[in-house]
């Protein structure tokens, strides 16, 4: 795969043009670069050296950069270029004839039957504001940069695959990855695995708005990093107007609206449509599939899990959980994972506490109970009461044994009685069934003083990049509605999306749920 064009350089003669090709020592080149920058009228001596995708978008985006007419026999050997930088080599548009933007494109184009996929992986990222370059040294495509290549080193290295047409369909042999990865290990780059959706037919008729709008999936492939993920998304206030709702709902499957229907106050509709979308990205950034790859089931219990035709070769869990202001996700290395969030507050009954705990007694064991009412202040047992339901709850999340299970054969030995704000705990042991249970962990924390949280997952072959294999807490970030959508692409047409019954009082759009949010 060629990466690199033989480049041309101008001398302050037009007649004394030299081509630089592949088969030259780059020793004969970089001598020749003059890093002064002086004003003069002089045309520069410097030498401009460009690779076809950079040169392309000099041309047609930036609009910087002129290329001459040469031979169209001799134009995969040779570039003649005009940069109108400083008007320092204005005068080589006397001495050559000018390519319109649109001919130089379409020649690109036709110099490779990859290099449409690799011009609009190039763009994906120089939209983005990263800088791109070669990555012949590599053995790559390119590798890119957040910040100019002189202050910092690249990152990733990025292996365009064309045709990509789905990540279980990767067009790389074994040795290829393997070597990859090797590389990547040994310069301490992640691996970025490109591929183009959206991009086929005639490609002598593309334009760049073609690849403007085409997808460009990237994937984590060979770089194994931690799968674990806690994000929190705060629900109270969030007010998505009709268009954002809209937009949300034609991102989820079909089989989610029936339930997000049978939701009863607003906060709850709120919260299955946050999760549904957090649920949706968070399996996407953790295993490389495409937002309309993913298909998700749920067992007997409720618990959503992939399909049984999305086969991982590797362990990932996942689990949601919501209640106050919050809805809060956590993903997992481990085989199982659950997650539980509780706002501490007062039980909205006509009765006191001692009288609820009375109540909820057949949910706790002996000595959970006896701990509750030994509590000195009202403050003291709430926090209690509620550390222990997040953990109990996010223990039965995780094995999926749903509210079936007897809550009071399972109990829990705890180091202190108090988890702090702002401090992690995971010493706490569970005890099922009077035996203890060794092989599951419990990260325990506060999203903020009123909200308690609890992840559970089981330590049974993590790995070695796994942050909880190293016993490491993982604190919950706050994610915003605009970073869960980045990535999402619509799943179905807005006119099959069945929700009736919602807006019943005014002729509305079916996906309007303005009216029944506000209304209700």
């Amino acid at each position: 795969m060629s990466v690199l064009h033989p480049q041309y350089a101008y001398k302050k003669n037009a007649n004394e043009r030299q081509v630089i090709t592949d088969r030259q020592p780059k020793s004969n080149f970089v001598g020749q670069l003059n890093g002064r920058a002086e004003n003069s009228n002089e045309p520069s001596s410097s030498l401009v050296v460009l690779f076809l995708e950079e040169a392309l978008y000099l041309v047609v985006v930036s609009g910087c950069l002129s290329i001459a007419n040469g031979d169209q026999a001799k134009f995969d050997h040779l570039l003649f270029i005009e940069m109108t930088l400083d008007r320092q080599l204005i005068f080589s548009i006397y001495y050559l004839q000018l390519m319109t933007s649109g001919e130089f494109f379409s020649r690109c184009i036709a110099s490779a039957a990859d290099f449409v996929f690799r011009f609009a992986v190039y763009l994906h990222f120089r939209r983005r504001g990263w800088i791109v370059k070669p990555g012949l040294n590599y053995g790559v495509d390119y590798v890119v940069y957040p910040d100019a290549p002189n202050n910092v080193h690249s990152q990733f290295m990025v292996i365009i695959v064309p045709h990509w047409n789905g990540f279980h369909e990767l067009p790389m042999t074994w040795r290829d990855a393997v070597s990859a990865s090797r590389i990547s290990c040994a310069v301490s780059k992640n691996v970025l695995l490109c591929g183009v959706k959206n991009l086929d037919g005639d490609f002598e008729k593309l334009t760049l708005d073609d690849l403007e709008q085409c997808l460009v999936q990237i994937r984590f492939k060979l770089a194994m990093p931690c799968r674990c993920l806690r994000w929190a998304f705060r629900i109270v206030n969030w007010e998505p107007s009709v268009a954002e709702w809209t937009r949300m709902l034609r991102c989820l499957q079909l089989d989610d609206l029936p339930r997000i229907r049978r939701q009863v106050f607003q906060e709850d509709i709120k919260a299955t449509v946050a999760g549904g979308l957090m649920m949706r990205k968070a399996i996407s950034v953790c295993t490389g599939l495409a937002w309309d790859e993913i298909t998700l089931i749920r067992s007997s219990t409720g618990k959503p899990m992939l399909a049984e035709n999305i086969q991982l070769d590797y362990q990932f869990s996942f689990n949601l959980s919501h209640h106050g202001d919050y809805v809060i996700l956590a993903t997992s290395s481990s085989s199982v994972c659950g997650v539980d969030v509780m706002k501490i507050e007062y039980p909205k009954l006509q009765m006191n506490l001692s009288e609820y705990f009375k109540m909820m007694s057949p949910q706790f064991a002996d000595e959970e109970y006896a701990a509750l009412n030994q509590q000195r202040t009202d403050s003291e047992k709430l926090e209690l009461f509620y550390r222990y339901w997040c953990l109990k709850e996010s223990y039965l999340k995780a094995v999926g044994f749903g509210i079936r299970c007897d809550l009071s054969q399972i109990h829990f030995i705890f180091n202190s009685l108090v988890v702090p704000v702002g401090q992690f705990e995971i010493s706490t042991k569970l005890v099922f069934e009077e035996t203890q249970h060794d092989e599951f962990i419990f990260e325990e924390c506060h999203l903020d003083p009123c909200h308690a949280a609890c992840v559970c997952y089981k330590d049974d072959l993590l790995e070695a990049e796994c942050e909880q294999h190293r016993g490491k807490c993982i604190p919950f970030q706050l994610v915003t509605m605009d970073f869960v959508l980045q990535d999402a692409v619509p799943l179905h047409h807005e006119e099959t999306i069945p929700v009736p019954g919602l807006c019943k009082a005014v002729p509305i759009s079916p996906l309007d749920f303005s009216y029944y949010l506000f209304n209700r």
